[in-house]
């Protein structure tokens, strides 16, 4: 998908040119590219360097690489000059976008009051310009706050005021994605009954108007389901699925993180060569699409199994990297886990020269 819109851009001029780069752009941030998604965002910015509005949204594309890639710093940059632009432009709409862009980013390093903030105004926007799809996905996200600060109630009462805005506005994929951040919060409290009945509403959805990717991340959550009460060749099953959907897709964000939940699947199942394989592959993949947040992730995994199977030299290697690159892409909440197993590897084991 991602060579037909380069192809036809080489084909196309002026306008049109542009926004058809610009999809190409898209299809590769989707698929997990991010280099090539950055590469073909700057040919964007190249394209339309005299227009303001063009450039303020191809500065909210690069911050969302940047941001997936650990570079907070410059993502933090691109959305603040984006947001100038659009404010410049008395742009309310697009205002609305980059402020939610910059509570998510905000959310994850932790500034959850800064995040809600953000988030609040965002929605208040659109729903003066009478976006009241937009305004269910901010919803969406603000609840996810709830959800990281330990709040299920509010958690579930924001996420049931998103989805009524969803099934009234007709979006079909919002609804879905609010039904599977439902199904997580069921996860989190272990009612995992009901948690696999919305799950299952989820799925049904995306199946239904053909969204792959949030179908794989549907799967994914069933599977870690089923490793979590004890049905392990159920989740090792639909995590094959999974993998066979994001490669047939080449979406190497999604397998990456599959291969992440496997290994985790296989080590709660005492199968640590197969955890180990499943994680050297997740992290194989993550570094070559620079994807540093999920590097971290894999190699905070490894490490705990490393230690497991007492091999305690590299597994203080891996909880230090890991350590770093959590703390050069401002998330607090992974690096604070992080330290603490290193904390309790070191108590337990000592210092490792």
């Amino acid at each position: 998908a991602i060579r037909h819109w380069e192809t036809l851009a080489e084909l196309s001029d002026g306008d049109d040119k542009i926004e058809v780069t610009r999809r190409a752009g898209a299809q590769a941030f989707y698929a997990g590219r991010w280099e090539q998604a950055e590469g073909i965002f700057e040919k964007v910015r190249k394209l339309a360097a005299a227009d303001d509005r063009i450039e303020a949204g191809v500065l909210s594309n690069l911050a969302s690489v940047y941001r997936m890639t650990g570079r907070a710093k410059e993502a933090g940059e691109a959305n603040a000059r984006a947001l100038a632009i659009h404010r410049k432009l008395d742009d309310r709409r697009n205002v609305a976008v980059v402020l939610g862009n910059i509570a998510n980013a905000q959310r994850e390093r932790g500034e959850t009051e800064q995040a809600e903030e953000n988030y609040r105004t965002a929605i208040a926007l659109y729903h003066e310009v009478g976006d009241r799809k937009a305004a269910g996905v901010v919803l969406g996200n603000l609840a996810v706050i709830f959800r990281t600060t330990g709040q299920p109630k509010l958690y579930r009462e924001t996420l049931e005021e998103a989805l009524a805005l969803h099934i009234e506005t007709g979006d079909r994929r919002s609804e879905g994605v609010a039904l599977l951040n439902l199904g997580a919060g069921y996860n989190d409290t272990a009612d995992y009954e009901q948690a696999e009945q919305v799950f299952n509403r989820a799925l049904s959805i995306f199946r239904e108007v053909g969204y792959r990717r949030a179908e794989a991340v549907v799967l994914n959550n069933l599977a870690l389901l089923y490793g979590l009460t004890g049905k392990t060749a159920e989740a090792v099953d639909v995590f094959e699925q999974v993998l066979a959907m994001s490669r047939e897709e080449g979406d190497l964000w999604s397998e990456g993180v599959c291969l992440s939940n496997l290994a985790r699947v296989h080590v709660e199942s005492g199968q640590s060569d197969k955890a180990e394989q499943a994680f050297e592959q997740a992290l194989e993949i993550h570094r070559k699409t620079n994807n540093r947040p999920e590097q971290g992730v894999v190699l905070s995994g490894l490490a705990g199994l490393y230690t497991d199977t007492r091999r305690f030299a590299p597994a203080e290697l891996s909880y230090v990297e890991a350590i770093d690159i959590h703390r050069a892409g401002r998330k607090p909440r992974f690096e604070g886990h992080t330290l603490c197993h290193l904390a309790l590897h070191t108590v337990a084991h000592g210092h490792v020269a």
